[in-house]
């Protein structure tokens, strides 16, 4: 996989690599939730439950995902070349 690369450059804002478990976790829960209400209460007047009265949303992993352009950085009030400045946004964009 030497030559693998992101194509879109967005990253998570928290240390965690990955949500899934806590994905997992909350579907289910939903899931669950839904299958009682609907045992409870007549289906035509049945509302899927929402995520956020399942489970708190910021006690998940990451606090959501932003993108991340790298900007040329200058040195000593000196600005990089436009080949420093590629390579930056390279090495940014490995997996």
């Amino acid at each position: 996989m030497s030559r693998s690369r992101r194509h879109n450059p967005f990253f998570g804002n928290a240390c965690c690599n990955s949500e899934k478990k806590d994905r997992t976790i909350c579907n289910r829960k939903l899931r669950r939730r839904a299958d009682q209400l609907l045992r409870v209460k007549d289906p035509d007047e049945f509302l899927l439950p929402l995520q956020e009265e399942v489970m708190n949303v910021w006690s998940m992993g990451k606090d959501g995902k932003g993108y991340h352009k790298p900007k040329p950085r200058s040195f000593c009030g000196m600005y990089i070349t436009q080949e420093d400045c590629d390579e930056e946004i390279k090495k940014s964009m490995r997996k």
